[in-house]
Formats: C-alpha cells, sequence, structure tokens
C-alpha cells in the first residue's frame, strides 16, 4: 500500500519585474540571469547623488527543461498577441545582442 503525501509550495518572495535577461549556456545547463535596474536618489548634504541598484535573479536548467520552456513560452506568445495583439519591439540599440566565441548570447536591454 502506497503511503500518501502531504505536498506544500510556500512562496516567500514576491514577484520579480525584469529590465533585461541574459542567456549562457554550457553543455549540461543554461543559465537565465534576470537583472532589474532601478535608480535610487540620495541627497547628500547639498549634493544630490544617483545610483542604479542592479538585482538579479538565476535560474539554472538543464536542456531538456529549456526546451519545454521554450515551447510552453512560444504559445503564451501566440495566445497573447491573438488576444491583446503583436507585441512590437523597438528597434535596435546601439548596445544590442552580441555573439561571443561560446555560441552563447548576452543582452544588454
Amino acid at each position: 500500500m502506497a503511503k500518501q503525501r502531504n505536498i506544500q509550495s510556500i512562496h516567500n518572495k514576491g514577484a520579480f519585474f525584469a529590465d533585461a535577461v541574459a542567456i549562457i549556456h554550457s553543455p549540461i545547463k543554461f543559465i537565465l540571469d534576470f537583472k532589474q535596474a532601478s535608480p535610487r536618489i540620495d541627497q547628500v548634504g547639498n549634493d544630490t547623488q544617483e545610483t542604479i541598484i542592479i538585482d538579479h535573479e538565476v535560474i539554472t536548467l538543464d536542456p531538456k527543461t529549456v526546451k519545454v520552456f521554450s515551447n510552453l513560452l512560444t504559445e503564451n506568445i501566440k495566445n497573447y498577441e491573438k488576444q491583446f495583439g503583436e507585441i512590437k519591439l523597438p528597434k535596435k540599440k546601439k548596445q544590442e545582442a552580441t555573439k561571443k566565441k561560446d555560441n552563447s548570447y548576452n543582452y544588454i536591454g
């Protein structure tokens, strides 16, 4: 007779909004580095100091899971555009995707 299992999922963190993502891969894994940049303005005496805070959420996946994720994402984008219209991408910026020697891509958004 099989034991009954109870599974609980606890989510303590809030949602993470990403401004940009970098994807790096090796033969055994993909690393998705989601980045969020937010400005901070501090008053130091009579001077104003601006600081850019960059936060990261990194996810590491095996190649099969990345393929499933890619298919799910593609299908969801099609459904989104069917419901809300085409997602228009901005024209290429001066800093655009660059191909590295190891065939991975680094996007600075």
